[in-house]
Parts: C-alpha cells; structure tokens; sequence
C-alpha cells in the first residue's frame, strides 16, 4: 500500500474537559480548538439566549449594530466561557413516537445557513459588505430568509444540525442563527462526531476530509440522543450538506447537496419562499419515503459515484473506512 493510500481512521469519540483532542483544519475549519458535546443538549451560553442590555465584549466577538441575531440583543463573554445553559433537546416530548413529523431534517451550518469568510482572507475585497458577526476570525454573513427557513424546517420535520466545525463554533454559530429556537433542535453535532480520516479533500490539499456518518445516528451509538434505535432510518432521514463527499458512506439517496451560499450571492433566494430548495422541501413533506423522493427528484450538486472525476481518490477513502470499521469489530 502506497503512502497516499495508507491511512488510519479514528471515530472521533465524546470526551469531557479540556483533554479533547484539537483537529488541526485548514480552509474553513483552520485553527479551530475542538471540544466535545452531547447529543440531546446543546451549551449554549445563557446570554445567547436571552434579550440583555449588556455590552459586547469586541475582544473575541463584535457583531453589526445593523444586524440582529433573531431572539439574541447581545452576548456576555464572561458567561460564554463560564455560564452555559443546558438546553433539552426535546423538552416537551423526550420521544419522537407518535410525532405528527415522522422525517429526521439534518442541516449543516456554513454553506447552507450561513457563509463563513476568514478575516484573513486574500480574496476579500475593499467593498464587501459588512458581516452579520465575527465569529473567532470568521465573518460570519447569515443567508437570506434564513429565520423563515429555519422556522419552516421546524414546523414540518425534526430536526438536527451537524456541522463538521468545532464545538464551541457551532454552539456560538447556532446561539446567532436561531436564537432560542436552537431549544427545538433534536442535536447539535459538531467537529467530534465526524469519522476523520488521513485523506484531505480534493480541493483543498490541506483540509483533511471528514465524513458524517448517517449509521450514528440510526444505531443510536450515543445513547443520549432523544428517540429509540430504529425511529430513524434511510426511509425518514435526509442530510443538507454542500459537501458531497462528506456522505461517501452513506445509502444512496439519503442527501441532497445544495450548492454553497456565499456572502456576495445578494440575490439569493434559495430559503426563501418559493425558493428552489424550500419548493424541493415542500415536495419531501409529502413523499412517503425519502429514498425515492430523492431518486425521482435529483437536487443540487450530484452524489459522488462511479462517474465522478476524482471517483478512484474517492474509492480508496471508503475502502479505508470499510477496513477500519471491520477491524474495530473483529
């Protein structure tokens, strides 16, 4: 086995305090310090979620005075890093059984919701408008009619996020774009929950590629999450990713992927109503079945399969993810 082909792939496992391990990312996901979450609580500093009058600490955070982060006014950092709120997941009802929503909506977070621009980016020009929020040297630009959308979301099917971003970024990325209605969210993954290989990405040589794994969710392999094994399945889930190579191990059909928002796309209305993709998850309220929804309707950017470019790149990563599952279970 060659060097490029070689790899080891580590499951990335919850862990508590200060130990987690840091995944060293490039790109979008560069320096970022990863920590660990649960599965049916999201912390969420207390702050974020509610309407004070204090200050922001410009220090780490600065938002526009333009903007408004739905039901957030402001945000202490004392109590970012010391005063976080245990937020149930599924307060009213801990079980999904019975649920009038019977499919599992899965969002990813920059791309989708939101676009995220290093502060140090080269290719930032003079005239970009200024960012909803800074973010720990990100600018952070909320997509259009996305408090429409996610309300949308959150009135049709359970949902979840699972972004491959570190902890503490997508918490403070969550707390903006929702606001208290992150208490409806089923999950909140992060960075920790990805299946992390040695392969980088083929655009970015020097982002390593990650893989979020539908089966964890499926197999219930944390034990925290808000509904029994088996609720959940290829005929109920569907994956928003901008990404497709980040669903290599998935069944066919169980994702679609919108292709990436960016702040300069001003005319954007993807989220909105009568939007291409809100209509397309209009249609999915209705399928009795996602797989052949998705089959029947094709949307966005294609599947990564035998006919993609880069297929035999591709090939190696899922071989390597097979051998390594087999061998953990042996």
């Amino acid at each position: 086995m060659d060097g490029e082909t070689k790899l080891s792939i580590d499951q990335v496992t919850s862990q508590s305090g200060a130990a987690a391990e840091e995944i060293k990312l490039s790109g979008d996901n560069i320096n970022e310090q990863r920590f660990m979450t649960t599965s049916s609580v999201v912390d969420i500093p207390v702050e974020q979620l509610e309407t004070n009058s204090r200050q922001l600490d410009h220090t780490e955070i600065t938002r526009n005075d333009l903007s408004c982060a739905g039901d957030i006014s402001d945000l202490s950092l004392d109590r970012v890093r010391d005063g976080h709120l245990k937020i149930s997941q599924f307060s009213l009802d801990r079980s999904v059984a019975g649920n009038s929503k019977n499919k599992l909506l899965i969002l990813d977070v920059n791309g989708l919701l939101a676009d995220f621009v290093s502060v140090s980016d080269a290719r930032i020009r003079y005239n970009d408008p200024e960012p909803d929020i800074f973010l720990n040297g990100k600018k952070v630009y909320k997509r259009p009619f996305c408090d429409d959308f996610l309300q949308f979301c959150f009135d049709r099917f359970h949902v979840g996020v699972w972004s491959s971003r570190a902890k503490r970024n997508v918490d403070e990325a969550i707390a903006f774009l929702m606001g208290k209605s992150a208490s409806k969210l089923l999950f909140c993954w992060n960075q920790s929950h990805c299946t992390r290989t040695r392969f980088t990405t083929v655009e970015n040589k020097e982002k390593p590629l990650v893989l979020k794994e539908l089966r964890k969710l499926w197999e219930k392999e944390d034990p925290d999450l808000p509904w029994e094994k088996g609720e959940f399945n290829e005929s109920n889930t569907l994956l928003l990713d901008d990404s497709p190579y980040k669903a290599l191990m998935n069944p066919k059909h169980t994702a679609i992927f919108p292709c990436s928002y960016r702040y300069y796309h001003t005319r954007d209305s993807e989220l909105g109503s009568g939007g291409d993709l809100r209509v397309y998850l209009e249609g999915l309220v209705k399928a009795e079945n996602v797989q052949k929804h998705v089959a029947e309707n094709p949307f966005g950017q294609r599947p990564i399969r035998e006919t993609n470019p880069s297929w035999r790149y591709y090939s190696k990563v899922i071989d390597a993810v097979k051998r390594s599952q087999k061998a953990r279970s042996s």
